[in-house]
């Protein structure tokens, strides 16, 4: 587990640089370690995915495999892989290629928005383990969700129509993004959507009308998917009500809503109703974990800039009140060391793959 906390000690180490003019440098080269680290790798945090990427990578030989699949993935997956069998790369290339798309986007945002970068990196590493050392397809999905976010907040029509295909592309579970619509309500609204939810659940499961949606637009394959995650003894348990996840992220909507005008003098609100769509996601699909955690995900992930941004707001407030710098940086800190050390405790051995 060495190789693990390395990486975490030095990134809530070097945290303590955030604001400073080196900061900019320590945060590249810790992108550079977690691309390294994640994309010459042998196996990963949990056991199945790596084998399986490198088995579906050798089957997708040639084009008309591409066009007429034999494997369950999406074309984003297959041309990738057929552009390696096609230039000759052994099956680590699919993983490298993966690990990259599934990281640089998601840094080229927290480069570019987020106040504190390298805060940004111990935010994102918990969802590094989980699910770029492990899920990667889903991980890439997500990472071009962010960007399709952040150009439809912003308004480039085109750039969101873009990346919210190539998101598409790699993972069909990338529809949830539609979510997006949400951030035309207000704050007090999302809130009373989630209570609506929590009732609303109690007399029908998302997921059957999902499977419904699914089945009357032609989409079977994502119906079975649903079905098959639903009566899984692995992924087919519900999430309990105080399960870490939930607690931290109720609290952020917490945060949010107790200083939502200081928030709106310095950013937009709506990277904060993005944060709240996916704690609501979480919920919502809350009767299958699995589910749960990858649909959120894909709204979870913009907390990289949102719990930074928070952190900034609230710093200033603890500021002005009591004298004391960087209070919240501090608690973020301590909430993501305890988030990720049971990941690390319960994940497979790091292998290197040029070890």
């Amino acid at each position: 587990m060495l190789p693990y906390f390395s990486l975490l000690i030095v990134i809530t180490i070097t945290s303590l640089l955030d604001g400073k003019k080196i900061d900019k440098i320590i945060f590249i080269g810790l992108v550079l370690w977690m691309l390294i680290f994640s994309a010459l790798r042998v196996g990963g945090v949990g056991t199945g995915d790596y084998e399986a990427y490198l088995q579906l990578y050798s089957l997708t030989d040639s084009f008309e495999k591409v066009i007429n699949p034999e494997i369950h993935a999406e074309i984003g997956f297959r041309i990738l892989s057929f552009i390696g069998n096609y230039l000759g790369f052994e099956s680590q290339y699919i993983i490298v290629v993966m690990a990259t798309l599934a990281l640089l986007p998601v840094t080229y945002i927290i480069y570019r928005y987020s106040p504190y970068k390298i805060l940004s990196l111990l935010v994102l590493f918990p969802y590094f383990l989980t699910m770029n050392m492990h899920s990667s397809r889903t991980s890439v999905a997500a990472a071009f969700g962010l960007l399709f976010i952040i150009n439809f907040l912003n308004k480039k029509w085109f750039y969101a129509l873009l990346t919210f295909i190539v998101s598409i592309s790699f993972h069909s579970s990338a529809l949830v993004l539609i979510l997006v619509l949400l951030v035309m309500v207000s704050l007090k609204k999302l809130l009373i959507f989630l209570f609506s939810s929590l009732i609303f659940l109690i007399f029908l499961s998302p997921f059957e009308l999902m499977i419904m949606l699914f089945n009357s637009i032609g989409l079977d394959r994502l119906s079975t998917f649903v079905q098959i995650y639903m009566t899984s003894d692995e992924y087919g348990y519900p999430m309990k009500v105080y399960d870490p996840r939930i607690i931290l992220g109720v609290g952020v909507v917490f945060l949010i809503f107790k200083c939502q005008k200081n928030i709106s003098r310095y950013f937009g609100m709506n990277y904060f109703k993005i944060y709240i769509i996916g704690v609501l996601s979480m919920i919502v699909f809350s009767s299958v974990v699995i589910m749960a955690w990858r649909l959120s995900y894909f709204f979870l992930i913009i907390g990289v800039v949102v719990l930074p941004m928070l952190a900034k707001v609230y710093n200033e407030i603890i500021y002005k009140n009591i004298g004391s710098k960087r209070v919240m940086n501090f608690i973020f800190t301590i909430l993501y060391i305890l988030y990720a050390t049971p990941i690390i405790l319960n994940a497979e051995p790091y292998k290197f793959f040029l070890g």
